[in-house]
């Protein structure tokens, strides 16, 4: 198969180009930087950037792009989301232009569901927390409606919080990340809530897969959640990640 990735340079981006990879499928990589040689690098915002040009000739297309995560979408404020909502109605455009059969976003599972997420189901009602999650909904039915009776196969992936080899601790995306980073440095560590609020934390291999058979299956259609099925406290994360560095975290409320 042939699949254009775009946010290829980023820390899914770059396992989920991995596992396609392996998978024996021929790709193109798109993103902001380069991670391997004959990545593509363009500014994906740019609305005068020819998406159809980029994907013409491709079967799939895996949406993985946003500048944006839950920590700095509140100062972006509006035209952040209003940037990442008209780069999916672009994409989702430029497919049924190109004729691209397959469609794959990465929409957020810790957001878009409200404060308690926990055993959250496809088709429960969505209550975004922040701008993060709102943008993620309004992008989430800007492709729906774009590809409503179209060609192009749509598949919503509902990512947890992926964690795993290649996660920048100094990014600020990713609170596992931030934790080892806090780690590292014996730096104090802010929770926002009590400590007990519940996520799910995802093997990032285990995402990676799950967007390469959202790509391989016809049959695949619609809104996917991707987790472990299983719920741990801001608590329990902060004491697993201790446990492995060897150290205690100084955290505060």
């Amino acid at each position: 198969m042939n699949a254009v990735v775009l946010g290829a340079g980023g820390f899914l981006g770059h396992h989920v180009c991995s596992e396609l990879a392996s998978a024996g499928h021929s790709l193109v990589r798109v993103g902001r930087r380069a991670r391997a040689p004959g990545d593509v690098e363009v500014d994906l915002f740019d609305p005068t950037l020819d998406l159809g040009a980029l994907l013409a000739g491709s079967e799939a297309c895996i949406h993985l792009a946003c500048d944006l995560v839950p920590a700095t979408a509140e100062q972006a404020g509006w035209e952040g989301v209003a940037r990442n909502v008209a780069l999916a109605y672009r994409v989702a455009d430029a497919c049924v232009e190109a004729g691209v059969g397959t469609l794959v976003f990465a929409s957020s599972g810790g957001t878009v569901y409200g404060a308690v997420a926990e055993g959250a189901k496809e088709g429960d009602a969505c209550a975004p927390i922040g701008l993060y999650g709102a943008l993620k909904v309004a992008a989430e039915g800007v492709l729906h409606a774009r590809l409503a009776g179209k060609g192009t196969r749509l598949v919503v992936l509902r990512v947890g919080n992926p964690f795993g080899p290649g996660q920048e601790a100094r990014r600020i995306h990713g609170v596992v990340g931030r934790i080892f980073e806090a780690l590292i440095d014996d730096a104090p560590f802010t929770v926002w809530g009590d400590g007990r609020q519940v996520r799910d934390y995802v093997p990032v291999a285990d995402a990676a897969r799950a967007f390469r058979l959202a790509t391989e299956q016809p049959s695949a259609r619609g809104v996917f959640n991707i987790g472990s099925g299983a719920g741990v406290t801001m608590d329990e994360l902060i004491a697993r990640c201790s446990a492995i560095a060897g150290r205690t975290l100084r955290y505060s409320l």
